[in-house]
């Protein structure tokens, strides 16, 4: 078996733990005999960043006993730290309200502290300083003025780029032959798309803007590279954003698996008008945020345009069928069908008979037929990956994101359809 993998813990041998705490987020590994049986990560919040490195460095040693209390009770192991002080830390004195707390939960442990050189310390320490996510200052974004920050940047570029700016003179001395590209005073168009100078730099920088901020939400390659290809150009963009992607670290993993449907699928038939069937689903067992815990996801059939409704668990049908008229109803109508699976609340006897009088039918889908849900599933999925990508490490400030979700689900690029769901919708 290969050192890079883990193995199971033998109760018979001593555990060592390494431990490692940057500025913002700690690294820790529980091993046996230089083999790696776990390890994880945590950011740091704001009132710990404040704390002193002796104080991370114990916050780090604490989460450890606590993480893995169940292999460390009642055995004798080691904790390995490149902080010396920590050495002596059932000899020290307890003197800040922090160290007294700390110090008594340390009690009732069999342990040994020794000192190992940061650069021997390399598996926690690179746990504690991966790349963090930008935390959510959703009052603050201001969308135009990166972007506007950018273009300027991409000026600036075809000074560097002799062949653009040998383009640029020729158009301008009206001795241009490539009706490719135009110039409009400000920026180098091919076809309408605007050319991007050859610096790499740059070009990361346009890419993170699109993939990783919140109106990216850290989407697939396909999604991304029409987001970018719809208005930026340079040569071998496709394969630079394959390439980017791969190397983002919180898409690889935060992404959803996909798999491929077993059996024959029956799909429904193509609409001819809009919010005419529509697709609903329940995402639930989110933790509290905003006092809301789940998301009513709510699709049109037929251009894949969604409105996500956040909802407090336990909800009534009463409750799901007002949110329902307050958000969807007063914009599009009353729908002919709804699609959905067989939820409590779509087979309640109220929810069957308000949609009956309306004339709206309800077709419900079954273990045999499941694909008749599948576009919410999809759905699900894709939302699921964005509040994970955008929210990482805190987890209950999901809603803060969420008021940014319809508006990037609803602006990426949908293959199924080709073009954007508020394309579709609004034309």
């Amino acid at each position: 078996m290969s050192n890079t993998c883990l193995v199971l813990p033998n109760f018979q041998l001593e555990f060592t733990v390494d431990t490692d705490a940057s500025g913002i987020r700690i690294g820790v590994v529980l091993q046996q005999q230089g083999r790696l049986v776990a390890f994880f990560s945590k950011a740091l919040g704001v009132r710990h960043q404040a704390l002193s490195i002796y104080e991370k460095e114990m916050l780090a040693v604490l989460l450890t006993i606590r993480k893995w209390h169940t292999y460390l009770v009642e055995r004798h192991f080691k904790i390995c730290t490149n902080h010396q002080s920590l050495r002596f830390l059932s000899d020290q004195m307890a003197i800040t309200p922090f160290q007294r707390r700390w110090v008594a939960k340390m009690l009732g442990y069999d342990f040994e502290v020794s000192y190992r050189k940061g650069i021997n310390n390399r598996v926690a320490d690179a746990l504690s300083r991966q790349p963090q996510l930008e935390q959510c200052q959703y009052f603050q974004v201001s969308i135009s003025s990166a972007i506007s920050g950018l273009l300027e940047k991409v000026q600036q570029s075809y000074t560097t780029d002799d062949k653009l700016n040998h383009i640029i003179q020729n158009i301008q001395q009206q001795q241009n032959q490539n009706l490719k590209y135009s110039w409009d005073g400000r920026f180098l168009r091919r076809k309408g798309k605007i050319v991007v100078g050859k610096i790499l730099q740059l070009r990361q920088e346009l890419f993170h803007h699109f993939h990783a901020s919140v109106i990216g939400g850290h989407s697939g390659v396909h999604a991304t590279n029409k987001r970018l290809s719809s208005f930026l150009y340079w040569k071998g963009l496709t394969t630079d954003v394959k390439k980017w992607i791969k190397e983002c670290v919180i898409y690889q993993k935060c992404k959803g698996e996909t798999v491929t449907s077993p059996g024959l699928l029956q799909p429904l038939l193509v609409l001819n008008r809009a919010w005419s069937v529509i697709n609903l689903d329940f995402i639930e067992g989110l933790p509290y945020s905003n006092r809301k815990n789940s998301i009513l996801v709510v699709v049109d059939h037929l251009t894949k345009y969604g409105h996500f409704l956040a909802l407090s668990h336990p909800f009534t049908a009463k409750d799901v069928a007002q949110e329902f008229f307050n958000h969807v109803y007063n914009l599009h109508g009353m729908p002919d069908a709804i699609i959905s699976n067989r939820d409590r609340i779509f087979i309640s006897n109220f929810w069957q008979e308000l949609f009956g009088q309306a004339g709206t039918k309800l077709l419900l889908s079954t273990a045999y037929h499941s694909q008749m849900d599948g576009q919410t599933k999809v759905l699900n999925r894709s939302l699921e990956n964005y509040l994970r990508c955008m929210t990482g490490e805190t987890p209950a400030k999901w809603f803060h994101w969420f008021l940014f979700t319809e508006w990037w689900y609803n602006l990426s690029f949908h293959s199924s359809i080709q073009l954007t769901p508020i394309e579709a919708l609004y034309r």
